[in-house]
């Protein structure tokens, strides 16, 4: 994390991007994604963060060749619906939305497969693959932990109640 003080940071869209980038010292700029590639060209940024998949599919790594996997950015697939929407829905109708998606060790499985796949593909291209020590990777947990309360701030509401419930139960999942 040190290696981001005041670079130039690409962030996502999403708060938390640019909350993240912004405890680590970088120097933050939201860049969509189709702009990246300029503006690594053209010095606008030095750097960034995004997911794997994006990284290579995009043509990221033509710019910016090393790809250091801190696994910070969870690929997350959801369905969202309006509750008035779902109330009017049928048993049949929600059941065959709520098996829309494969469960979650089917899908995460293949994800990371994929990546794996992925990753070997552009190594071979030239991308230059970062992994990362437990030592290291708790030092990049650490200082993400740190943007988790200027999140919440700004989301106000009950997101801090629904993220300690959150942590408790991924705990006890862990335990089991």
């Amino acid at each position: 994390p040190l290696d981001a003080v005041n670079i130039r940071m690409r962030s996502r869209i999403e708060a938390s991007s640019y909350l993240f980038l912004q405890s680590l010292g970088a120097d933050v700029i939201h860049v969509t994604g189709t702009e990246v590639i300029t503006s690594l060209q053209t010095g606008l940024i030095d750097a960034g963060e995004t997911n794997s998949f994006v990284y290579l599919l995009n043509g990221f790594y033509t710019e910016a060749p090393h790809l250091t996997m801190t696994r910070h950015v969870p690929s997350v697939t959801v369905i969202i619906a309006n509750k008035k929407w779902w109330d009017r829905l049928n048993r049949q109708e929600k059941d065959e939305i709520g098996n829309a998606l494969a469960p979650l060790e089917v899908w995460t499985k293949g994800m990371r497969a994929d990546e794996n796949r992925l990753i070997r593909n552009y190594v071979s291209r030239g991308v230059v693959l970062h992994d990362l020590s437990l030592d290291v990777k708790n030092i990049w947990r650490k200082k993400a932990y740190l943007s988790h309360d200027l999140i919440l701030s700004e989301i106000g509401g009950q997101a801090r109640l629904i993220y300690d419930l959150i942590i408790r139960l991924k705990q006890q999942y862990v335990l089991r």
